[in-house]
């Protein structure tokens, strides 16, 4: 079974559907956007799955808060990783199995 997600949880059937907003620096602006992702809750239940989903969904988030312009290109990098940083904190805890938690501690300390 798949679930879609984004970050704010929505249970509806079958599937769960989050709203996830990722957030620029306060200073700048507010950018908000709805990511959706695709996976197998049984495989996000095992390390082995954990740690495919988590790389995929990595890439997958990496991709939507990618903000590389000229000339702002240094204060849109720090935008980007604080981007990811909070889809990833917020993804996880939606996925909120123990080894994605485990997946997503060892990516990050």
């Amino acid at each position: 079974m798949k679930t879609l997600f984004t970050r704010t949880a929505i249970a509806a059937a079958a599937a769960t559907a989050l709203t996830t907003p990722a957030l620029a620096s306060p200073a700048i602006s507010a950018t908000s956007f709805v990511f959706d992702f695709s996976y197998e809750k049984e495989a996000a239940e095992t390390t082995a799955g954990a740690e495919t989903i988590y790389d995929d969904l990595k890439a997958q988030v990496a991709e939507h808060c990618d903000v590389d312009t000229y000339p702002l290109a240094r204060l849109n990098k720090m935008q980007e990783q604080q981007c990811i940083e909070r889809t990833m904190d917020r993804a996880v805890n939606t996925i909120d199995t123990p080894a994605m938690d485990a997946a997503h501690d060892a990516a990050t300390s």
